[in-house]
């Protein structure tokens, strides 16, 4: 406020200067810049909102979170193991931390880690905004616009709405992050913002080694801040690029260890042309973001040549790269958002072909960052171009249009994800003839939905666009098993075996066919040509000791092959159990019940009450009564009816 008596100074014009009005401007803008990041955020989680209903599907989210177990046993060994491992192909020990600790708190229950999801894509939101509004002088207008398009963009859904795409956004934060310390480094010099953008890159990295690119952006960012070069800038790079090449060597060889680089056996000249196709893909999708689906086959020709337009694809990339440096190279923005689209989406695209799909959603989570740039001047320059007054209403209602078909489109996308049979239903309408979709559609239909006449007919669909598609035979063999239909198992399996020999599933199924059909030389023999084609399988020496402990008599051969299995599979409880039934069957009850004992100790294990009652025979064969009567109480305990006769014996000779 004015002190009474005192006016405010003159400017040089000769007018009043309001002292007040500076501050008060100040409080303005942070209030609009406040009320437009709530905005923004609030209409992306309305729009995402759906999908915390969703569950968990069976495409890596099994391997990430229902069956892993590294992350249910959370302790300083799997701390250990995790930072030691790959997973999945992957490095990635942060993300796997969060596992780890998501299902400390939510066990199984998929909204939980939706929640975790759907927070985390908030924040990156959020990030997206303040990098935005730094970059570009401190504007409101682009911050927002910019931030809402990453939020809602239907390209997005994928990385947000899939619980095993967790990595993405982790990495999307920490990869945020530091590049907006690195902007405060920039503009104040403060070399504590150095230090904690190269901590924000460490922890991008150990999240995803999709992160190795952001050197090369820091170096845009000089570009677009018009920093001179000088080596002091190059050398302040160096500890970054050397964490980017460690990290790009681990992220080889993880790959190499799940054999995901090449999978579908691309020719040279095919990567050539899909990397160039895929590229045009992601640039399309950007402004038209269709078809979309979880996962985009390759658009083979039916003598598995290249279409058209697969191989006209270079030549389109040349004629962008023409347009983009004859009529834009000295437009920074540009320049800079093309700088980052590419660094980011390169090492993603199928020169070096990693996965089944030609190209995947989830890899423009981050890089199409740039292209929202280029969208924002493009807007900017037909605002400062002579045509201003005509396009002004135009370029409002067509940039509304598009808003409003990304949002409506995202938020009828979130669902996509609920169950697996919804999610491969989609993918096998856009992709009929993808091979791997058919497969997991018919796997959720068995599992999930239990409808077996189904998936046996996903199945067929899959060995008609394929004869010789091995696993649709497999899978095929394997549900007529499970129904008990074992000619018609053993037909289809035998079929398989016509095409290749060297699967061990197939014989291990024919196999446990056979046993089921009471021939059980020929199970033998399966069970055999299995191991000899894949001899650490431990299941194939389980099924194998099964039918000579069970149906032969064999206990010794039974034994010998439990315990092969047994040292596959540490503490595996069906081994465990079998090996000491074929003790119990062969008399030898000292070794049983050590055999028991090992069971009882593996923790969760289902069948409590049983091995205690055997145990408390085992011993009461070799004379221990005392500790056979407490097992036999345990047993009753746990719900075992323990004949009387029995537990009397044990009270009178304990």
């Amino acid at each position: 406020m004015k002190q009474p008596g005192k006016k405010s100074p003159l400017n040089a014009k000769g007018k009043r200067v309001d002292r007040q009005r500076p501050a008060l401007q100040q409080r303005n803008q942070g209030m609009l810049r406040l009320f437009a990041g709530i905005g923004v955020l609030a209409i992306v989680f309305f729009i995402f909102r759906p999908f915390l209903q969703n569950g968990l599907i069976n495409w890596d989210d099994p391997e990430y979170i229902l069956q892993n177990k590294t992350i249910m046993n959370f302790s300083p060994d799997s701390i250990r193991h995790i930072f030691s491992s790959y997973f999945m192909g992957n490095y990635h020990p942060l993300t796997m931390l969060s596992y780890a600790f998501e299902y400390s708190l939510f066990k199984m229950e998929p909204k939980g880690y939706h929640v975790v999801s759907l927070s985390l894509h908030l924040l990156n939101t959020l990030l997206v905004f303040l990098l935005i509004y730094k970059l570009l002088g401190k504007k409101l207008l682009p911050a927002a616009f910019i931030s809402l398009l990453f939020g809602i963009h239907p390209m997005h859904v994928e990385s947000v709405v899939w619980a095993s795409e967790r990595k993405d956004l982790l990495y999307t934060t920490f990869f945020l992050l530091s590049l907006i310390f690195y902007t405060g480094w920039l503009h104040q010099k403060k070399p504590v913002f150095l230090i904690l953008c190269f901590l924000s890159y460490l922890l991008s990295l150990f999240s995803k080694g999709q992160a190795v690119v952001l050197p090369l952006i820091l170096f845009m960012i000089d570009y677009l801040e018009r920093r001179p070069f000088k080596w002091k800038m190059a050398l302040e790079k160096i500890p970054f690029l050397l964490l980017s090449l460690l990290f790009g060597i681990i992220a080889v060889f993880a790959q190499r260890s799940l054999s995901a680089i090449n999978e579908v056996h691309l020719s040279h000249l095919h990567r050539f042309f899909f990397g160039f196709y895929a590229l045009v893909l992601y640039l399309l999708k950007s402004i038209f973001p269709y078809p979309l689906s979880g996962f985009h086959d390759y658009p083979f020709t039916a003598d598995l040549g290249l279409p058209v337009w697969v191989i006209l694809s270079p030549l389109i990339v040349i004629c962008l790269i023409f347009i983009l440096f004859k009529f834009f190279r000295n437009d920074r923005m540009i320049i800079f958002g093309s700088g980052v689209f590419i660094i980011s989406i390169l090492p993603l695209l199928q020169f070096l072909p990693i996965g089944k799909a030609v190209i995947s959603e989830r890899y423009t989570y981050l890089s199409y960052l740039g292209l929202f740039l280029i969208f924002w001047r493009v807007v900017e320059r037909i605002n400062a171009s002579r045509y201003k007054k005509n396009l002004q209403l135009p370029l409002i209602m067509v940039t509304g249009v598009f808003l409003l078909f990304f949002a409506i489109q995202t938020y009828a996308r979130t669902t996509v994800w609920k169950t697996s049979v919804i999610f491969w239903s989609d993918v096998t309408s856009t992709y009929p003839d993808a091979l791997l979709a058919h497969e997991h559609l018919g796997l959720a239909c068995f599992f999930d939905n239990h409808d077996i006449p189904e998936a046996i007919r996903e199945m067929d669909k899959a060995i008609s666009i394929n004869p010789s598609y091995l696993t649709g035979y497999r899978l095929k063999g394997f549900f007529y098993l499970q129904t008990e239909n074992y000619e018609e198992a053993l037909r289809v399996l035998t079929k398989a075996l016509t095409i290749d020999t060297s699967d061990n599933e197939i014989y291990l199924f024919r196999g446990k066919t056979y046993r089921a059909l009471q021939q059980y030389d020929k199970a033998i023999a399966d069970f055999s040509s299995g191991i000899r084609k894949k001899s650490d399988r431990s299941e194939l020496y389980m099924q194998r000791g099964i039918v000579y402990t069970d149906n032969l008599a064999q206990y010794d051969l039974g034994i010998k092959d439990f315990k092969k299995a047994l040292s596959l599979t540490k503490d595996d409880p069906d081994v465990s159990w079998n090996l000491a039934i074929a003790n119990y069957k062969k008399g030898d009850f000292k070794e049983a019940g050590v055999n028991f004992s090992r069971v009882i100790k593996i923790p969760g294990y289902k069948n409590l009450a049983n091995a205690y009652y055997l145990r408390a025979y085992c011993y009461s064969r070799t004379n221990e009564f005392s500790k056979a009567l407490d097992d036999a109480q345990q047993a009753a305990l746990l719900g075992y009816k323990v004949p009387a006769e029995f537990m009397k014996m044990l009270e009178n000779r304990k």
